[in-house]
This record gives C-alpha cells, sequence and structure tokens, in this order.
C-alpha cells in the first residue's frame, strides 16, 4: 500500500532542514501551492517573533526533551500558520499500527528522529506514505538512510520497521498528521 501523489523535495537551498521539506510535501500533497509561501523565512519569523511558539517550545522540550517533539511542534505551528484547515496535529503512536492507523486511511505522516551517518546519527525528519510487508516506504529529503546517506535520493525508499523503530524512538513515538476537508 502506497498513498500516491506526494511530491519528493529534498534538502536545497529553499528548504534548508528535512522538517521545511516534509512541511512542503505534505502541503503539497493536500493542494497547497508551497512555492508562494517561503517556508524557511515563515519558519525563521515563527521562532523569533511568536512569544507562544517559543513557550510552547520550551514546555515541549522540558517534557523530554528530544529533538525530534521539538521538530514536529515547529512543523505543526508552521502548517497553522500558513494553513490551520489542515488541523495539524501530534499524535502518539507505534510505529507497527502505522498502517493500520494512517496509510490505510491515505493519511501520510511525518516523525522525526536521528538518522544513522558514517560517522555518527544526524536529526531529520520523514514522511512515512506506505509499507510493503516489513518495510515502510518514505520519502527522506536527506536522501537513503541505509546508505548513512551517501545516496541522496530518497522518495520512496524501504526501511524496515525495526530500522525505523530505532531512529525514531521505538514502540512510543510521536507523528504529525493532516487532516482536511477540503
Amino acid at each position: 500500500m502506497i498513498i500516491e501523489n506526494i511530491p519528493y523535495i529534498t534538502i536545497s537551498d529553499e528548504y534548508s532542514f528535512s522538517i521545511t521539506a516534509c512541511v512542503a510535501m505534505l502541503m503539497s500533497f493536500h493542494g497547497y501551492d508551497v512555492a508562494r509561501f517561503n517556508i524557511n523565512d515563515r519558519f525563521g519569523q515563527l521562532i523569533i517573533s511568536d512569544e507562544s511558539f517559543n513557550d510552547s517550545f520550551y514546555i515541549l522540550n522540558q517534557k523530554d526533551g528530544s529533538n525530534a517533539n521539538r521538530n514536529l511542534l515547529v512543523a505543526r505551528t508552521l502548517i497553522e500558520s500558513i494553513a490551520p484547515e489542515l488541523s495539524p496535529m501530534i499524535v502518539d503512536s507505534n510505529i507497527k499500527t502505522l498502517r493500520y492507523s494512517y496509510i490505510k486511511r491515505n493519511i501520510p505522516i511525518i516523525v522525526c528522529g536521528m538518522f544513522p551517518l558514517v560517522s555518527g546519527r544526524v536529526p531529520g525528519a520523514i514522511i512515512i506514505k506506505g509499507y510493503v510487508g516489513e518495510y515502510l516506504i518514505i520519502n527522506d529529503p536527506r536522501g537513503n538512510a541505509n546508505t548513512y546517506y551517501k545516496s541522496y535520493y530518497g522518495e520512496n525508499v524501504l526501511y524496515s520497521v525495526n530500522n525505523i523503530e530505532q531512529w525514531v524512538g521505538g514502540d512510543n513515538i510521536k507523528l504529525l498528521r493532516l487532516l482536511s476537508n477540503i
């Protein structure tokens, strides 16, 4: 099962972070012309100017201190500032149940974690858009984590459920989903 029509966007000058590239992919999937929004600039403006965002950011980080949660909060706040009707929500879940709760209902999701490099790990965000057996189908804006990002192309890559559990936190993860009535 794969959710079709999610454009692949890589990390580039326009999308400097994997989280902003993932936001652009999901918003495009929901019919938004993301080219007219400068997502990186908006992200910077939110961090600098919005006290409620900074307070939420602080509170969420105090809860468990994870970069993954911080990145999801950034993504949620970014989407709320552009398209609140998409109802972005951060939800607790389990990787093994994603296929039934979201993918089968045609809802792609963003998850964040620490992904492998030859020299260690790098924080990042990915889109889970499908599954085949014990593999999840991913759009990874950084490239292919299976190759330690030696391959820069990450559209429709297969990551094993076991690897995803290691990289994003196992049985209790946070994910960002959008629900649209459009």
